[in-house]
């Protein structure tokens, strides 16, 4: 006789878990069959897990929707069993679906729809799953989704408020599931954190509180493996799946699968940003998003009811497209300007029309022009040179990629000496025409004293920006730039020169620019940074910011008090008063991009680390496709605050953005020597010399990396190459120092004769003296000798890195306490690169010494 749960004939059992299971069973007083699900008998006393199977029943009780698994009833047997009743839901779960493979777009994008809108009406109601993945998707044959177990979902407090948020466990803990087990050979013990770790939001990883953004992030890792058939994060242990969602990248979706379309996967990296901010913000916005993607990848079917509907719709949009706004773009929104299309014959127009228009709209607080700089990094990012010719087409992608919510194209044609400027403004995300601007003027002078001004104040009316904002903040663009064409084209190529790092010819079209307007404030300007921090000419540089400073009569605000700083700064050298100069630049312009990287990299000079990194945080937030902000990220945790994860996680940003960079693979593995996960980090300095096979760190490193991993024999080869380097510029002292790791390398391969004969010949060699000789002459057995320099050496007055050296000539002379003391000190003394320790050769002697261990560690970020 079947088992039997009060009316409910149990039939089949469709699965199980650590507390409870599932069974298909039949409703007797209604006559259908039903999803059972039971709590286990040996559970049934455990009150947590009680508590589980009650918030169930709460969560889903809420919910109403044709996409969710309805909730019958629950109740208790008289021996205290808790159950539920569901729906049954026959078909395949999604873990099953991407097994037999082959989904295109329009399967992919169907299905995350209906699963983002079954999480949308969730999420209305004030519900967070926490636990969506494959296996909790149902696909009926139909084709409908179905989203299954609310066993760990959280509700707010009332539907609807903003804040979807866990309450974490007593005494500070992450919020954990008693409960939980892990699926597909991640299972762990009681107590894991709440979810299955694959499927994880970074935040849910980390046990932090978590709101409808980790269901999105969920969401986007059962799309990726929809559209890829592979798993977006994985690891060989619970940990390392934990940490690669929270610091590394997941492998652009066309990659894996070049057949989806890039809409789709430009949706799922959205989904899939590590920063909740930078995601969706709820299932409805993902589900808006899925559905754009749709209407694009079915544009193009003909329907037979197109033709009869067209009266009807075009008589409708005439209403509409008079009452609607022209473009959803709002405060501090960005757009880009394209390039000119220059329909004359006059090519002074070719670049200096573009930038005219930008210094023009730049003046306004409520619209962000894309900087350059930005544009030529994006460029980068698309695969396109530098120098790319901007149109519709490429500033539509720019946009997309970057987004930046605006494009406009302009145009200049000429009829004689009439002149005709055109701006289009283009919404990228649909290349529709939102509006097209004209001013005809006569005279090519005209242009810049009066078409840019007119189409400039056009421009940011049609954006929304606010007649009174505009009159604020409108000052004619040859007053605050140039009256000369030919000086506005000279800068424009200048600065394109800078951002290419052609430091010389930027500086000889700065210096053009002067000699055709004398008065332009903005080439003097940056011509003296560029003497300054390029070209090694700092006290040109200086009378060049002078004379900057004396030309900004007339200038706009934001130029006035840039201008004011760098001159504290630079010629000055009151950092106190740049940064607060600084500061007042970004209480007005907040998101002045250049006044924030220049307070950051101030706030890290007065060693006010912490600060500066906010600083650099908020300006990669501000433009996330912007490497410098992640650059000054990565090195403040480097060399300041010794988090290994903190580098990593901001290196796998520039990685993700520039993977063909040597220098940001070369940080990245120096990250996983901070970690000690030296294999990781001996594959990171291989792939940088397949990109740089002489890169003057990489070689070395990779050395010492072998050596480490006791792999001497394959090191020796390297340091020879090493040696045979000359590292510019010429530094004799190297020499004593790649011969040493050499000699060690050598002995630890069994080689001593060669080892001790190449030591003895750098010593008589030698021209230089103290610790290049001292431990050439202690790894060679000298101690007397090496002793004697280190007797005399007044530890007082000893730089950081020559204590560190001291300490190398302690160990290799068995003085563990003493090489202690030193390294000791010159952690105190500032020494930065404490993760270098844990490599170098001549300290293997200290390894196993527990102050050695404590001193190389990595840092969390609240040691």
């Amino acid at each position: 006789m079947s088992e039997r749960i009060g009316r409910f004939e149990l039939l089949e059992q469709l699965g199980s878990g650590a507390v409870g299971v599932v069974w298909r069973a039949r409703d007797t007083r209604l006559r259908r069959e039903v999803a059972l699900k039971l709590i286990r008998e040996e559970r049934s006393s455990d009150r947590t897990v009680r508590e589980r199977f009650i918030r169930e029943f709460h969560a889903a009780a809420s919910l109403n929707h044709p996409g969710i698994a309805t909730l019958f009833e629950a109740d208790q047997t008289p021996e205290g069993r808790v159950y539920c009743v569901y729906e049954i839901v026959d078909g395949e779960t999604l873990t099953e679906r991407i097994r037999r493979g082959n989904l295109d777009t329009e399967e992919c994008v169907d299905i995350g729809l209906q699963l983002a809108e079954a999480m949308a009406a969730a999420h209305r109601a004030g519900v967070v799953h926490r636990d969506i993945k494959p296996d909790n998707v149902m696909l009926t044959p139909e084709g409908v989704v179905k989203v299954l177990d609310f066993g760990l979902a959280r509700t707010t407090e009332s539907a609807g408020q903003g804040s979807i948020a866990s309450r974490a466990a007593d005494f500070g803990r992450p919020p954990v599931d008693e409960d939980a087990t892990l699926d597909e050979g991640l299972r762990t013990r009681t107590g894991a954190l709440v979810g299955t770790p694959r499927y994880m939001s970074p935040e849910q990883a980390a046990g932090l509180e978590v709101d409808a953004r980790t269901d999105v992030f969920s969401a986007g890792l059962v799309l990726y493996e929809l559209a890829t058939g592979e798993a977006a994060f994985t690891g060989d242990s619970v940990p390392e799946t934990l940490r690669h969602i929270q610091v590394e990248e997941h492998r652009p979706v066309q990659e894996r699968n070049p057949s989806i379309d890039r809409r789709l996967g430009a949706v799922i990296d959205r989904a899939l940003a590590k920063a909740p901010d930078d995601r969706y913000s709820s299932g409805a916005e993902l589900a808006l998003a899925l559905r754009q993607v749709s209407r694009r990848a079915s544009g193009g079917a003909w329907r037979w009811w197109s033709a009869a509907a067209g009266l009807l719709v075009l008589v409708a949009a005439g209403v509409w497209f008079s009452s609607r706004p022209v473009l959803a773009f709002t405060d501090r929104d960005t757009l880009l300007i394209a390039d000119v299309d220059n329909r004359t014959d006059e090519e002074v127009f070719d670049f200096a029309l573009t930038a005219a228009i930008e210094q023009d709209l730049e003046q306004s607080r409520y619209a962000r022009v894309y900087d350059r700089a930005l544009v030529v990094e994006t460029l980068k990012l698309l695969r396109q040179p530098a120098d790319a010719f901007i149109d519709e087409e490429l500033g539509r992608d720019i946009c997309r990629f970057a987004g930046v919510r605006a494009l406009v194209v302009p145009r200049i044609l000429s009829v004689g000496n009439t002149y005709e400027v055109q701006a289009s403004l283009v919404d990228p995300a649909t290349g529709r025409h939102v509006k097209t601007l004209r001013v005809t003027v006569e005279g090519r002078e005209a242009v810049l004293l009066t078409a840019v001004d007119d189409l400039a104040r056009q421009l940011r009316e049609t954006l929304g920006e606010s007649l009174a904002s505009i009159e604020e903040t409108d000052l004619p663009v040859a007053q605050h730039t140039t009256s000369s064409w030919e000086a506005l084209q000279s800068v424009t190529l200048a600065e394109r020169r800078w951002q290419e790092a052609r430091y010389r010819e930027a500086a000889l079209f700065f210096e053009r620019a002067i000699e055709q307007d004398p008065r332009f404030m903005a080439a003097r300007g940056s011509l003296g940074l560029l003497k300054i921090q390029f070209l090694g000419e700092p006290e040109k540089g200086k009378q060049l910011l002078r004379e900057a400073l004396e030309l900004t009569d007339g200038v706009t605000d934001v130029e006035r008090m840039m201008i004011g700083a760098v001159n504290k700064e630079f010629v000055d050298v009151d950092l106190e008063g740049a940064l607060a100069d600084y500061e007042v630049t970004l209480d007005l312009y907040p998101d002045t991009l250049a006044a924030m990287n220049n307070k950051g990299q101030l706030l890290y000079r007065l060693q006010r680390t912490r600060e500066a990194l906010e600083v650099f945080n908020a300006a990669h937030e501000l433009q996330p496709t912007s490497s410098h902000p992640l650059w000054a990220i990565a090195r403040i945790q480097l060399w300041v605050m010794h988090d290994a994860i903190g580098v990593e996680t901001a290196v796998q940003k520039i990685v993700s953005l520039y993977a063909d960079a040597p220098e940001a693979q070369h940080m990245l593995a120096w990250s996983y020597v901070g970690q000690r996960r030296y294999d990781k980090a001996e594959a990171g300095m291989r792939r940088v010399l397949e990109l740089d096979s002489r890169h003057r760190l990489a070689l070395p490193n990779l050395a010492h990396l072998l050596m480490r991993q006791g792999r001497a024999a394959e090191a020796v080869p390297i340091y020879r190459q090493v040696l045979g380097i000359v590292v510019p510029p010429p530094t004799p002292a190297v020499v004593p120092w790649n011969t040493l790791a050499l000699a060690l390398a050598l002995r630890a391969a069994g080689d001593t004769a060669e080892a001790d004969e190449l030591l003895a010949e750098r010593i008589e060699a030698a021209q230089a003296t103290g610790f290049d000789l001292a431990v050439l002459a202690a790894a060679l057995g000298r101690s007397e000798q090496a002793a004697a320099w280190v007797a005399a050496t007044d530890e007082g007055t000893v730089p950081s890195d020559r204590l560190s050296e001291m300490a190398e000539v302690l160990t290799l002379m068995g003085r563990t306490n003493e090489a202690l003391d030193a390294l000791e000190r010159a952690s105190a003394a500032g020494y930065n690169d404490i993760f270098f320790w844990s490599i170098m050769p001549a300290l293997a002697g200290l390894r196993d010494e527990p102050r050695f261990l404590a001193l190389t560690e990595s840092r969390s970020p609240d040691s």
